[in-house]
């Protein structure tokens, strides 16, 4: 069973609103209301502020108040988002050869992949040398967090060949955003604010494929602006969360579009927290590189795979077939095979 660590106190709530002709900043603020940040979105249209509340006023009540001065517009939560990365058991982490792929193979494909997480470290070992461009979306009150998640994020996607992380891909363009930040108590998080910056960036780059290793509570604004990537063309792929088979559906994996991708161990069991659900498509082995394990590590396999080209009905035919015969709710349609290059 999953360990149960003490509760870390919760950090203050805030709310996300988009202003309008009949919403300002000025409105807000006279309700007593810390208009923390404002920026416009090009991707969804709007320009979204992102608000504290005024001191002991419950979050319902606070989103009534702000309900009463326009109709255009509904507050909403600053969706705080997790990581989906847990320590290996003593007995180590699962290895890519489940998927297919050797070390020793390096592929000439030069797709252009994004990623929000942690901050990437481009000179870490395996890094080194690769086509890696980096940014913060982080609001500028925010600390970022350590970059160990992100920068093993890339490395399974783009790790250079002879490195202690060779990834599938070393002649991609990676273009990872920095969302994730350490909060007033030490909780490395992102919220729902910084995605959608890191998602209206990254809507401008051109990308064949875009990673999010991360699950969190459903939000209206994210799920509009992944709305819109999946528009335009983009293969969106996210973990299906650490929560446990019981769970409710974690997002952005549920989302209608975005690609759901599962984890299993070295035995083909399935990870013992991925959460199980209708909306659940391939299963990945996690390796990474820091001994560590979870949907967060299956996520970018996947990704790497869809950006080297295979359609999602040749992942699925030639994935290997785990659990009852077809599609199920816990492995999808089974251990995606990396195509060729």
């Amino acid at each position: 069973p999953p360990a149960f660590l003490p509760s870390r106190p919760q950090p203050s709530p805030e709310l996300l609103i988009t202003l309008s002709e009949t919403l300002t900043v000025r409105q807000i603020e006279s309700l007593g209301f810390n208009v923390l940040a404002t920026e416009t979105i090009d991707l969804i249209g709007r320009t979204v502020a992102r608000l504290a509340l005024p001191e002991n006023l419950p979050v319902s009540e606070a989103r009534q108040l702000l309900a009463e001065l326009s109709t255009d517009t509904r507050p909403v939560e600053n969706t705080l988002y997790a990581l989906q990365a847990l320590p290996c058991t003593p007995e180590g982490c699962a290895s890519l050869d489940m998927m297919g792929w050797n070390p020793g193979r390096t592929c000439e494909a030069s797709p252009r992949i994004g990623m929000i997480d942690t901050p990437v470290d481009a000179a870490r070992t395996g890094l080194e040398g690769g086509r890696i461009e980096t940014f913060s979306a982080l609001s500028s009150d925010r600390q970022p967090a350590p970059s160990d998640h992100g920068s093993a994020i890339a490395a399974l996607m783009v790790g250079q060949p002879g490195s202690a992380a060779p990834g599938p891909l070393p002649n991609a363009e990676l273009i990872a955003a920095g969302a994730f930040h350490r909060g007033e108590f030490g909780a490395i998080s992102a919220d729902a604010f910084d995605i959608v910056r890191a998602l209206d960036t990254l809507s401008r780059r051109d990308l064949d494929v875009l990673n999010m290793s991360l699950a969190g509570e459903d939000n209206a604004l994210v799920a509009a602006a992944i709305d819109e990537m999946l528009v335009s063309g983009v293969q969106v792929v996210a973990a299906v969360g650490n929560r446990g088979p019981a769970s409710p559906p974690q997002f952005p994996a549920a989302q209608e579009g975005v690609v759901a991708v599962t984890a299993v161990d070295a035995e083909y069991r399935i990870y013992r927290q991925a959460l199980h659900g209708e909306h659940v498509v391939w299963v990945a082995a996690p390796e990474g590189g820091n001994l560590r394990s979870g949907t967060s590590f299956a996520s970018p396999l996947v990704a790497a795979a869809l950006a080297l080209g295979a359609s999602p009905e040749d992942l699925s035919a030639d994935a290997i077939d785990l659990g009852e015969t077809g599609w199920d709710p816990v492995f999808g349609y089974g251990l995606v095979q990396f195509p060729g290059c």
